[in-house]
């Protein structure tokens, strides 16, 4: 049974995997790093399999340290942000010094992003750092069983679109005419436990995209969030006065280099569209045991709720 790293516990996937491990037969050890262990361990599930450990994955060193004293086997590499590339590469790096890593999940994202037809996407910092990370992992862990999972667009980064909706009846991005899959942190967290419970036999050295059947356009999402709310809802244009207002909102919060990086992947992303294949699709459904879960069953049961909340927040 595997000792299991898994980075970013308290985020997106992490925390719909770790309680997928707790209960798994599969997990001998689980060692979640973090900065802060007490909020860590609050918001975790109690288990005795559990091991919090206060540290900082940026610091290869530390790194290494955890996974030869906890002797780990398995790793779950989930990490974003501007300083991603660097990160990614050294923790890579500290995998190999500790000599007891034998399987690495790697979070990327869907679709080949060093597809030089799209170019737009490609040169961006997001595609280019996935690129990058995902070669070294190719190229350099020769000796490791590897599977790296590309999820589509996330059914959670609507969230940032719920306070315009309220407000506005408005859609805070744009998705484009060609269109998105969207994908459940559930089924990516789903993804990952198959592939640890496989143990590097059938979905070794493989890249598997994750997400929905349909890519989402912008009049896709426009309608089903309109009949989800009760009330018209417009979606976020795609012009340059228009993005180059996204951008400063996200600057706001995300710092202006991530943000000017989030512009240019929208901007390539509604140019060229985000669709799973019908093989990536039929490959997805194989590692998952079922359908991935829908974007429309999302929106009906996110809006009833919505309603709800916005309903008893004017009583």
């Amino acid at each position: 049974m595997p000792n299991i790293f898994v980075t970013a516990a308290s985020g997106n996937i992490g925390t719909k995997l770790v309680p997928l491990l707790v209960q798994s037969p599969s997990a001998n050890k689980i060692v979640l790093p973090t900065g802060n262990s007490a909020k860590l361990a609050e918001n975790s599930p109690k288990s005795d399999l559990i091991n919090i450990v206060e540290g900082s994955i940026q610091d290869p060193s530390w790194v290494e340290s955890q996974l030869v004293e906890h002797q780990i086997d398995t790793v779950f590499l989930c990490i974003a942000g501007s300083d991603e590339l660097l990160t990614t590469v050294n923790f890579i790096s500290a995998m190999k010094r500790a000599g007891c890593v034998k399987q690495l999940i790697y979070i990327s994202a869907c679709g080949d992003m060093g597809d030089r037809k799209k170019t737009e996407l490609w040169l961006t910092s997001y595609a280019l750092t996935k690129t990058m990370i995902e070669q070294v992992i190719r190229d350099g862990l020769p000796e490791l069983a590897w599977t790296i999972l590309g999820p589509s667009m996330f059914f959670s980064n609507d969230t940032r679109s719920y306070g315009m909706l309220r407000d506005k009846g408005m859609f805070s991005y744009p998705l484009g005419k060609i269109g998105m899959s969207r994908v459940d942190t559930e089924d990516i967290a789903l993804a990952t436990l198959k592939v640890i419970e496989d143990q590097g036999k059938k979905w070794n050295r493989q890249k598997i995209m994750i997400g929905t059947k349909e890519a989402w356009t912008d009049h896709d999402t426009q309608q089903v969030w309109s009949k989800a709310l009760g009330k018209p809802v417009s979606m976020w244009k795609a012009d340059k006065e228009s993005m180059d207002t996204f951008e400063g909102q996200m600057g706001s919060f995300a710092g202006p280099a991530l943000a000017r990086g989030l512009r240019l992947m929208y901007d390539a992303l509604v140019e060229q569209g985000f669709p799973l294949t019908d093989e990536e699709y039929r490959q997805q459904v194989e590692l998952l045991g079922r359908e991935a879960h829908g974007y429309k069953e999302f929106v009906e049961k996110t809006g009833a709720e919505l309603k709800a909340k916005w309903e008893a927040e004017k009583a």
